[in-house]
């Protein structure tokens, strides 16, 4: 896989998403097996119940991966969202070599994507930018659930937590809430891992194997910060800026308060 999917996506996920999405070139050399490319979610294989060699830890912490490339999935007709071209049609320029990590209620998920490049001057354009997701009609376009940021990525259904703000639904409350469910998540692979490293530990000690060594479960990924919540709830407002004005400028016969001071 691309030297930078390698520095961003989970180490825990190279061999399965390897195996998933790539192939050997002619020349022996690993690239993206475009036959495959049939589906947005992709879900790594799951440990065995009943394991029969020394479990590997790898395997019990994947996630889950969202492959968006509008323009392989549905033949999206792009066009270079820049007057400098006059709306060039968009062409495929390989992948974005770096993959996001996706904060959701319960852990984190990869989230992979393309480069389109304008026929003209050449520029490239990541196919998770805005002005690409403007172009994807609302069926398809409803698939992408994600806020992009600089260094993380938000799935909707945290942000909808956050809509309904009040007294007990701050941003802190949420992250609060949101570590307590990664934990709830995260104790069951880790149990699992041990469980199955203490059946060969045992047997090792009644000299049936040979004695074992097993890597360290790796450390839990932390949640962001109340701050970086509270900037993704902004996003999303921004967003929907045509709803919220709509339905403020709709309201007749009715005072508006501002915050929370006594201004009107």
């Amino acid at each position: 896989m691309p030297k930078g999917w390698k520095q961003s996506l989970p180490k825990a996920d190279h061999a399965w998403i390897s195996k998933a999405l790539f192939k050997l070139s002619s020349t022996g050399k690993l690239e993206l097996d475009m036959s495959k490319i049939n589906k947005l979610w992709w879900y790594p294989p799951q440990p065995a119940l009943r394991v029969n060699q020394p479990p590997a830890v790898n395997k019990y912490f994947t996630q889950r991966l969202l492959v968006w490339m509008p323009r392989k999935l549905w033949q999206v007709n792009l066009l270079f969202p820049h007057a400098d071209c006059n709306k060039h049609p968009l062409t495929s320029a390989g992948l974005y070599p770096h993959a996001k990590q996706v904060l959701d209620l319960d852990g984190y998920y990869s989230l992979v994507t393309e480069y389109v490049e304008c026929a003209k001057c050449k520029k490239k354009v990541i196919s998770w930018s805005q002005p690409i997701l403007d172009q994807v009609d609302i069926g398809h376009g409803r698939q992408f659930p994600i806020i992009i940021t600089y260094n993380y990525a938000c799935d909707m259904k945290v942000v909808r937590l956050l809509r309904q703000r009040g007294s007990g639904n701050s941003s802190t409350q949420l992250q609060k809430k949101l570590n307590e469910q990664h934990n709830e998540v995260w104790l069951p692979r880790t149990a699992h891992y041990l469980t199955d490293c203490q059946t060969f530990v045992q047997a090792s000690k009644k000299k049936l194997l040979l004695p074992q060594t097993f890597d360290d479960p790796p450390p839990q990924p932390p949640v962001p910060k109340p701050a970086w919540l509270l900037t993704v709830y902004c996003r999303d407002v921004l967003t929907r800026l045509e709803e919220v004005r709509a339905s403020i400028t709709s309201t007749f016969g009715t005072v508006l308060k501002i915050d929370s001071t006594k201004k009107v």
